[in-house]
């Protein structure tokens, strides 16, 4: 956890939880993040690389000649003056291209990369990491990026995350937008990768393991993915995802729609959804917590079929219903039962004309 900014002029880049954690090596930035600083701070690096020749400090040096670049996924969509409002912030592309890229053009995720000389990278960097309701110096509401630490160039990563915004289902046939650069779906989708080694390899951009690429690789030499790690805020709670080793002989999956995809899918829709059905029951009903009225959905959807596709206001109407029946210590599903046999009612048409009855 860290503690955001809250103040207009913040005294730093980034949250010191947030820099020591996932931004610990990124070169250039913080107290060099002024452009009148950068000349100085390219001559002592250059320094302190003359001084480590010869040494016996071989790990520091190789690290030096190849740091990592810091990226982020821009979601557009979700703020005003994106993407223009970052071109100076660094090197920036469109993930969606074609008559997609053209037509979606202010609303697409983009791969930008952060250059820590610029000052519209501290500048985003601290409204990415500022809680205030202003939308102009504050992007907290809105969430829009996830972080990726990578040593691979941009072009590379570029079309490595280009083949995930758009996922074929060989079950449908279709090809489905996959929002993995929402902080909400990243954070629900890689956990669920935890024992799917083939989805992590591809998702991390893993190389085949083939007869070809053995020999192409020096026996010393380890493949890289080509994503290091990735980073994502929920809330005050900064989250790394980094890949551990994977089994000898794991083979990157096929890169589609399958049962790991949709169920991320639907929990971020569901958390979503609840999210907005309790923050209207909460007003009216002051007395209730929202773990409470969470618990109550989350009933409600288990009593359904998985296959039934339930209305929102099937959901309005039920947990409005449950509030007022709790509110007279009544057993909601127990009448909800009795005024089905009695009227015939199903689903909305019931719930709709039992809350009319408790009101």
């Amino acid at each position: 956890r860290f503690s955001p900014f809250t103040e207009f002029i913040a005294p730093a880049v980034l949250p010191d939880e947030v820099r020591s954690l996932f931004f610990a090596d990124f070169e250039g930035l913080g107290e060099y993040h002024q452009i009148l600083n950068q000349a100085a701070h390219k001559k002592e690096r250059a320094k302190r690389i003359k001084e480590s020749t010869g040494t016996k400090q071989a790990e520091p040096e190789k690290h030096t000649k190849n740091p990592p670049h810091f990226y982020a996924v821009v979601d557009c969509a979700k703020a005003v003056s994106f993407p223009y409002r970052l071109e100076s912030a660094g090197r920036m592309a469109n993930l969606y291209t074609g008559n997609i890229g053209q037509a979606l053009e202010e609303q697409a995720p983009y791969l930008l990369e952060f250059d820590p000389y610029q000052e519209e990278t501290v500048a985003f960097l601290q409204r990415l990491f500022r809680k205030a309701d202003s939308k102009v110096f504050s992007h907290w509401a809105v969430n829009p990026v996830i972080f990726i630490k990578s040593r691979q160039s941009f072009d590379e990563v570029y079309h490595h995350l280009r083949k995930w915004t758009h996922l074929y289902d060989p079950n449908a046939e279709k090809w489905y937008f996959f929002r993995f650069y929402d902080p909400l779906v990243l954070n629900r989708y890689l956990p669920q990768l935890t024992h799917y080694p083939a989805q992590l390899a591809a998702l991390f951009g893993m190389k085949s393991n083939t007869q070809q690429t053995q020999q192409a690789v020096q026996p010393q030499e380890k493949q890289a993915p080509i994503i290091e790690a990735f980073g994502l805020r929920v809330e005050q709670e900064f989250i790394c995802f980094s890949l551990n080793p994977l089994p000898e002989n794991t083979q990157p999956a096929k890169i589609e729609l399958g049962e790991v995809e949709r169920s991320a899918f639907e929990q971020v829709s569901w958390k979503k959804l609840s999210q907005k059905l309790i923050a209207m029951l909460l007003p009216y009903f002051p007395d209730v917590s929202e773990p409470q009225a969470q618990h109550w959905l989350d009933e409600y959807k288990q009593t359904q079929s998985a296959s039934e596709n339930i209305p929102e206001r099937e959901y309005w109407t039920y947990l409005s219903g449950r509030a007022i029946a709790e509110e007279k210590g009544l057993n909601y599903f127990e009448l909800l039962t009795r005024h089905q046999e009695k009227t015939g009612y199903k689903h909305l048409g019931a719930t709709q004309s039992l809350l009319d009855e408790l009101i």
